[in-house]
């Protein structure tokens, strides 16, 4: 452990911590426009300075590590003159559009304007014109509106393992930047892209198209239902509509950067074509009823097969994208029912997994985070890339970033073949 004092507040804090991480620790507040969880630092904004005895002038906090003794001083008028000095370099270049923009009440740039009392900018550079990217049918690009704090490119070559945006020197993106994104951009990467964007440069096309503003909207957290990773989502809503899906928090599994399914798989709640209402099947006609009507006939109908058939004769099928607590609340439905009652999944019928629940156990599990703590993974006879999104990017980060290896058993060469350290295609009938 460091020993360090930061305010005149003495702090004790794991080796190779930055300064930024370190005060945040105890509660100090550092603005910053480029640091972000889980992506390497690179002091791009100049924001985040800070004052540290024996230096001769103020560090950026977010990629400084902290050192033994070292004392730290974050709020001093020297400071907030640099600080504010680098704001308004940033907002001479930066369209000063916010009544209008998407991105209003949730703009990063926005807020620390308003901390540090910014009125008027008395710096007047030309600012260089960016394209608009619009080919995407879920991201918006709006380059003229870029601060440069590289978190895009960060996030899809430090998380996703993908070079879709080129950022070079200060002076912004490269001309090429936008084919990439044309032709190359991994799906996958969009949704993340979005929730690591300070300012309104990247936003979600769908809820660009609406006139809600992020105020308007109620948000109710809930479990992603696309998979098992139990991934934690925000539902924003108006009127019993969902208008747009966001991330909980960086402390859920998935770091708050939900899959493209996660964050843009909402359109079937609102489809019109969707059931509203159980339907009752009389005389050969499917008929609207009531939830209770509904219950009632399905529980006269299994308790007529039991006491014709026995209880061997029910079965029930369980979906793998339920939550732990709809797991348990089936499994108690079937079991009061009695002895014989078997619950499937999606997983039965899968030799591969059928041989690890019999080797390691039926109860056999560990929690999800201990992949990026693995020596080897092995992943049989599933294609994780289209099943569990989120589980496979942790996979795959892991082989890359960490030299852990990665062993596919699949007969078809899959995504996550890439990052893998060894592909076994297992022939027919092996």
């Amino acid at each position: 452990m460091i020993e360090l004092t930061i305010d005149e507040k003495k702090i004790s804090v794991e080796a190779n911590t930055t300064i930024l991480d370190a005060a945040r620790s105890v509660g100090i507040h550092i603005p910053t426009l480029c640091a972000y969880r889980g992506l390497s630092p690179i002091g791009a904004c100049r924001v985040c300075v800070v004052e540290v005895e024996g230096e001769r002038k103020p560090v950026a906090s977010c990629h400084v590590p902290v050192q033994k003794g070292m004392a730290v001083r974050t709020d001093t008028p020297k400071l907030w003159e640099i600080r504010k000095m680098m704001l308004e370099l940033i907002l001479a270049t930066h369209p000063l559009d916010c009544p209008i923009c998407d991105k209003g009440g949730e703009c990063e740039l926005q807020d620390i304007t308003h901390a540090f009392e910014i009125k008027e900018n008395k710096y007047k550079l030309n600012n260089p014109l960016r394209t608009k990217v619009g080919a995407n049918p879920f991201l918006y690009i709006d380059f003229q509106k870029c601060i440069q704090c590289v978190r895009c490119a960060r996030y899809t070559e430090d998380v996703e393992g993908v070079k879709a945006f080129d950022y070079h020197g200060s002076g912004g993106y490269s001309s090429e930047m936008d084919r990439r994104l044309e032709k190359d951009f991994e799906a996958e990467s969009i949704a993340g892209v979005i929730a690591v964007c300070p300012v309104g440069s990247l936003l979600e096309r769908p809820f660009k198209l609406h006139s809600r503003r992020p105020w308007d909207l109620t948000k109710t957290q809930t479990t992603c239902p696309h998979c098992s990773d139990g991934c934690q989502l925000v539902l924003n809503t108006s009127s019993d509509k969902i208008y747009r899906v966001t991330a909980v928090s960086e402390t859920d599994f998935s770091q708050g950067h939900p899959c493209l399914r996660g964050r843009f798989g909402y359109g079937f709640i609102n489809h019109p074509s969707r059931l509203k209402a159980p339907l009752n099947k009389i005389a050969g006609v499917q008929k609207e009823a009531s939830w209770d009507d509904a219950l009632e006939r399905a529980a006269s109908n299994i308790k007529d097969i039991k006491e014709k058939y026995g209880t061997e004769a029910i079965w029930g099928i369980a979906s793998p994208r339920l939550t732990n607590e709809e797991h348990l609340a089936f499994a108690s439905l079937f079991s009061s029912l009695g002895e014989g009652n078997v619950i499937l999944s999606s997983g039965v019928g899968n030799t591969a997994a059928s041989g690890v629940r019999e080797v390691m156990g039926e109860g056999y599990s560990i929690p999800l985070s201990y992949i990026e703590n693995s020596d080897l993974i092995i992943v049989i006879g599933s294609d994780l890339t289209e099943t569990n999104p989120f589980l496979a990017n942790r996979i795959s980060r892991t082989a890359r970033l960490k030299e852990s290896r990665s062993v596919v058993i699949n007969p078809r060469k899959i995504e996550l073949c890439k990052s893998s350290w060894r592909w076994l295609a297992p022939k027919p009938g092996t």
